[in-house]
């Protein structure tokens, strides 16, 4: 990640995907939704923070419902070394962007974090917030990441059986 890819956009361009596939990218939701469904997939996200601490987290049973859902999330069983499970408030919330306020806060939640993501009451993990802010809550985010909780990479992978 180097920031000069804007994560935050509208529903269409994280419903197609963005970015370059080499750096800073994003599949897209609707790519995301045929992948996952009816199938039983894993998700692994690789995190290393500003003070260059690497660490993972991984949900089984992952999968993303399509459009007329909201994309919305499901993951299951949390394993890793991340200090906490960032997204356990996130199961079950629907993807929320700029111009899409699926979230169940009574903020809008993309923009108050300028990003989009399946927000829970907004804080706890952010992968798609701003790059470049490492205070508050508006940058790439995981709660309670040891030492710092900004990320400095942060890399989302799939296996499905």
């Amino acid at each position: 990640m180097n920031g000069l890819t804007d994560f935050y956009r509208n529903w269409e361009d994280y419903k197609y995907g963005f970015g370059n596939p080499n750096n800073e990218y994003w599949l897209g939701n609707s790519y995301l939704h045929q992948l996952t469904k009816n199938r039983d997939c894993q998700l692994r996200i690789d995190l290393v923070n500003r003070d260059n601490i690497a660490r993972y987290a991984v949900y089984e049973h992952f999968s993303i419902g399509g459009e007329n859902s909201g994309y919305r999330l499901s993951i299951g069983t949390y394993s890793g070394n991340t200090g906490y499970d960032s997204m356990k408030g996130n199961n079950g919330m629907k993807f929320t962007t700029r111009d899409r306020d699926n979230d169940i806060s009574k903020i809008h939640c993309a923009n108050t974090r300028t990003g989009a993501w399946w927000y829970f009451h907004c804080t706890y993990s952010n992968l798609n917030g701003n790059y470049s802010i490492t205070n508050g809550l508006k940058g790439v985010l995981w709660k309670d990441y040891p030492s710092s909780d900004y990320m400095k990479e942060t890399t989302m992978k799939i296996k499905c059986g």
